[in-house]
């Protein structure tokens, strides 16, 4: 087993001289692997989760398009890392401050004002802003605090909301990541791809 920030690798090694058996071990103790953890496995020899949602969506013929904020652009360089990306990635807007939500993705101010910049009503009016503009079937939008200032009690470092819609379905869910910036931007970014991706599977 090896630890990343958002995710784990697990290896599986097998050594003998019976080729056959081998391969028969190594086929059941991958197949017992696979039913314990089902859907939390993304993919095999070292296949990245981008690499796994850019198949998904080329396979359902799907596009996408994505709003940050807290992330300042790293989800869009995870989606554009893969070879051939333009085939369903159209949109990529970094909305960092109140006023550019409000401008460029049509966030109320009003929701900002009575909810807050980070929070599930903002992150929402996010992903249906960044929907509206780029007229693809699915959208990711992420606002939160990457820290390491900016905390409150209410909302400490590490909250991120993240909404993604996939057709005419809408799930936003909030998370509290430990770390420091770097990582709780990356974290936020590995999970906003993996609510995408579980949510890609159930229409495949």
């Amino acid at each position: 087993l090896l630890a990343h920030p958002a995710s784990i690798d697990l290896r599986i090694t097998i050594s003998g001289k019976d080729q056959i058996l081998l391969e028969e071990t190594l086929h059941k103790t991958k197949n017992a692997v696979y039913e314990i953890l089902k859907e939390n496995i993304y993919g095999e020899n070292g296949q990245s989760l981008e690499s796994v949602i850019a198949e998904l969506l080329i396979r359902t013929r799907r596009t996408l398009a994505v709003a940050e904020s807290c992330t300042g652009g790293l989800l869009g360089h995870r989606i554009t890392n893969i070879p051939g990306s333009s085939l369903y990635f159209r949109q990529s807007v970094v909305a960092y401050s109140n006023s550019s939500k409000i401008q460029l993705l049509g966030v109320k101010s009003e929701t900002i004002e009575n909810y807050g910049a980070v929070s599930k009503e903002t992150v929402l009016e996010m992903a249906r802003g960044i929907r509206n503009q780029a007229k693809t079937d699915c959208v990711i939008a992420i606002s939160g605090i990457a820290g390491p200032s900016g905390g409150t009690k209410e909302k400490p470092v590490g909250l991120v909301y993240i909404a993604v819609i996939v057709g005419d379905k809408e799930i936003i869910r909030d998370y509290h990541f430990l770390g420091n910036r770097l990582e709780i931007k990356e974290k936020a970014v590995t999970t906003a791809l993996d609510l995408l991706r579980r949510e890609l599977l159930k229409t495949v």
